[in-house]
């Protein structure tokens, strides 16, 4: 399992099993966040707990993908 929270702790996040293949996006998104990407479904193996806001990438590789975060911090 890989857990992870927020900077203020609002929001955390598990991942159940292994993330199998890590992805450096080079988006624009991505490029600003920085990170290595594991990807699932949400209620299938991640979890999220606390309020969280979305913003939906509208790129034409994946019009639904959706970035959760705290609306706080």
């Amino acid at each position: 399992m890989i857990t992870g929270t927020c900077h203020c702790g609002a929001v955390s996040w598990t991942l159940e099993g292994d993330p199998g293949s890590i992805t450096a996006c080079n988006c624009t998104v991505c490029q600003r966040y920085g990170g290595l990407w594991a990807y699932d479904y949400e209620h299938g193996r991640i979890a999220l707990s606390g309020p969280t806001r979305t913003y939906t990438y509208a790129g034409k590789e994946n019009p639904t993908l959706e970035y959760h975060f705290c609306p706080t911090c």
